[in-house]
């Protein structure tokens, strides 16, 4: 799971750095290639966005959705791929999604007070996926959090961030 991960965190905070919420992140738009390296694609809801203004639109898969989106309420942006991914790695880890939503009314309650399905078997992942699915969007982890989160780089020689700037210097003139 965290090599799969890591790989998505660090398409979505490249998307971040240049602008692009993604806004319909989920597990089906997570492609492999014959290689192993994730691709992510579906980005017709996508859009840009800036860090004073707000947007609006309901978008994405709602078992996916932030509180912020079931809600109607306006957000940035960046937030809403970062619940998105709090319930991809919880499904990564545990193999069943987070949010049952037997019916739609359920899971926005669900979605809106944060109570998800606590896993029968604990993981190392369950801190990272608790701050990913904060309710409150300015409590809940940045990508940057997260992309420098213990677990994440567990078992790396360097943290993703590291990484990312590395490679940036080797490619600057």
């Amino acid at each position: 799971a965290r090599h799969f991960f890591r790989q998505v965190v660090s398409a979505v905070h490249y998307c971040h750095q240049n602008g692009i919420v993604h806004r319909d992140l989920k597990l089906e738009n997570i492609l492999l290639d014959a290689s192993g390296n994730v691709k992510i694609a579906d980005f017709g809801l996508s859009n840009l966005y800036h860090g004073d203004e707000f947007l609006q639109t309901f978008c994405g898969s709602p078992l996916y959705a932030s509180p912020e989106i079931v809600n109607g309420r306006p957000y940035r942006g960046p937030e809403v791929d970062t619940w998105s991914l709090g319930v991809l790695l919880y499904t990564l880890v545990h193999g069943t999604m987070p949010f049952d939503g037997l019916n739609h009314k359920m899971l926005v309650q669900q979605i809106s007070t944060g109570n998800y399905r606590k896993p029968s078997r604990p993981s190392d992942a369950c801190g990272l996926i608790r701050w990913m699915l904060m309710v409150n969007p300015e409590r809940r982890a940045t990508i940057e959090e997260v992309a420098g989160h213990w677990w994440l780089n567990w078992g790396y020689p360097q943290s993703l961030l590291c990484e990312k700037k590395s490679s940036v210097a080797e490619q600057t003139p």
